[in-house]
């Protein structure tokens, strides 16, 4: 199986059970029983009827579970995307971040294409009580993060 698609697991399982196993599994490789044992480790992890699914499904099969990295750079992602929203520089954001300038832009330039800077917009507009279309105002990120280097920030 496909270590970076538990797409067709989930299904078979459920959500929580798919992210239990990869919460314990993840950068692993895992293998399904071929029958149903209620002592097995994965009965007390995700439960009887998730086991049962499992083994009914991919009996006996390995499959390498994805790691956490790619929860973290989603959760990377919509910080970027929220900071870009709010009006931050690549620069800035490459030097919160931790990252190049230049991969800020082209994530910017993914993002832009994708649509998700205006998800990661609409939240913040619904949580203002800003109409679609409507103004809002240069949000604060908790931090100043000037327009270039040697800029003052903006006046709140």
């Amino acid at each position: 199986m496909d270590a970076l698609d538990l797409e067709p697991v989930c299904s078979a399982i459920g959500y929580t059970a798919t992210r239990k196993i990869a919460a314990w599994y993840g950068g692993q490789l895992l293998h399904v029983p071929q029958v149903v044992r209620t002592d097995h480790p994965l009965v007390a992890l995700i439960g009887l009827r998730a086991v049962t699914a499992l083994v009914n499904t991919w009996p006996g099969e390995r499959f390498r579970i994805p790691d956490a990295s790619d929860d973290d750079r989603y959760r990377r992602d919509r910080v970027i995307a929220e900071m870009l929203v709010a009006g931050a520089t690549c620069a800035a954001i490459g030097q919160l971040m931790g990252i190049t300038t230049r991969r800020v832009e082209t994530l910017r330039a993914e993002m832009e294409q994708e649509g998700f800077l205006q998800f990661a917009e609409a939240p913040r507009l619904r949580s203002r009580g800003v109409p679609p279309g409507g103004s809002l105002p240069r949000p604060t990120l908790g931090v100043d993060i000037p327009a270039h280097r040697g800029a003052e920030p903006d006046p709140v």
